[in-house]
């Protein structure tokens, strides 16, 4: 890697905003210093990741460290040492080695990816930094246990999906187990959860539906998540957690300052980042609801 883009990635890893880190990233201005096509080590706080540069969501992770600073800022705000967390589509990990930083040696961190790109560089980050409490798990989650095929395009690991169709010959297909997160967490005997980051392209609902013990019984504190439903009415991944305990809020779109909105289908939000908290943990949030 040359000299120049070292540099300038130590610069832009200071990026001080909440959002735009992965357009800029992707910018024509980056692009510019972007090392040539390969893998490299991306310093991700006071560990590393490894990512493919061929990859939107890997070149975010080498110029900024992150891909989505109010998940990172959310995820510290209900983050403890000793805690337990989960990245639900997890990815190239850079969520997940967040989090592991934060919950420390005494916390744990459970990814969850199926795609094997995904998972062979996953377990490169993993054997370089073995000081991280994170437990790969190499499968989806769903409504019922099974097998699916999981569609991931070319050059945007973070786009696989099992729901969104992509043009023949841009992305590769894979079929991948899909497994109950309930009968995770009861296997695994986890009793207490302070933050769940959901991030499976429209897959959010079938995800919910196989967790509706823990949302119960386990009552995470936080869970955040994507929904990009398009039609009218309240989307299902909302509507499980509603009906759950939870309040559900849309993070407005801001430079710098977190803005969340309580849901209301009345008004049809056009958010497409969401945060759900439990009506014990709302108090904790106060200072940022509008």
């Amino acid at each position: 890697m040359n000299y120049l883009a070292k540099m300038l990635a130590v610069a832009t890893r200071c990026y001080p905003l909440l959002s735009g880190t992965g357009t800029l990233a992707n910018s024509k201005l980056l692009s510019l210093f972007t090392p040539s096509v390969g893998n490299v080590w991306a310093r991700v706080g006071s560990g590393s990741v490894f990512v493919p540069l061929q990859d939107w969501v890997g070149r975010s992770i080498f110029w900024f460290g992150d891909v989505d600073p109010k998940v990172t800022y959310l995820a510290r705000h209900f983050l403890r040492k000793g805690d337990c967390a989960l990245d639900i589509g997890a990815n190239l990990g850079v969520v997940a080695v967040r989090m592991a930083q934060m919950v420390g040696s005494s916390g744990r961190v459970h990814a969850f990816e199926p795609s094997p790109m995904a998972v062979k560089y996953l377990t490169e980050t993993l054997s370089r930094n073995p000081e991280l409490k994170i437990s790969l798990h190499q499968y989806a989650l769903g409504a019922v246990e099974s097998s699916l095929r999981l569609s991931v395009p070319h050059g945007n690991s973070g786009m696989a999906s099992f729901v969104w169709q992509f043009d023949q010959g841009s992305a590769e297909t894979v079929e991948v187990s899909v497994k109950k997160l309930d009968n995770i967490i009861e296997n695994i005997g986890i009793k207490k959860l302070s933050f769940v980051k959901i991030d499976v392209e429209g897959f959010e609902g079938e995800v919910l539906r196989g967790a509706i013990s823990m949302l119960r019984h386990v009552r995470p504190a936080c869970i955040v998540f994507e929904e990009n439903q398009k039609k009218e009415g309240t989307p299902e991944s909302i509507k499980i957690l509603l009906e759950n305990g939870y309040r559900v809020f849309g993070i407005c779109k801001s430079w710098f300052r977190l803005k969340l909105i309580e849901f209301d289908d009345s008004k049809h939000l056009k958010e497409f980042d969401y945060m759900a908290v439990h009506e014990d943990e709302v108090g904790s949030i106060a200072h940022l609801i509008r």
